[in-house]
């Protein structure tokens, strides 16, 4: 993933990797590690990856990275970043298997 929101085609290439996008739920409370299991829950891969960065939409499709704080991206945290906007997620290290890892019909990816 760049800087920007990816394409249709990049999208259906993540969502047939195993990897597009999941509304993820937390409670609000939730600490740095509780987000970071959830992430690695909702998308194993992403334990190949050697870390990660968030993201946020920004203008237009730019993607504004979402700076860590010291005690990690915690919910209450990245909610107050945010403010309702898509999260998304950069590898740092490692370029992700993107092999078909999910059963996905092609009705689902053009909903």
């Amino acid at each position: 993933m760049d800087d920007e929101v990816p394409d249709s085609m990049a999208r259906a290439q993540l969502l047939m990797a195993g990897l597009g996008e999941k509304k993820i739920s937390l409670i609000f409370y939730g600490s740095a590690d509780q987000v970071h299991d959830e992430l690695f829950d909702n998308y194993p891969k992403l334990a190949n990856g050697g870390g990660y960065e968030l993201l946020r939409q920004g203008v237009s499709k730019q993607l504004d990275v979402i700076s860590v704080p010291q005690g990690g991206y915690t919910v209450e945290y990245i909610s107050s970043v945010v403010h309702g906007a898509k999260v998304y997620i950069r590898l740092l290290q490692k370029t992700l298997d993107m092999t078909n890892s999910c059963d996905v019909s092609m009705f689902q990816l053009f909903q």
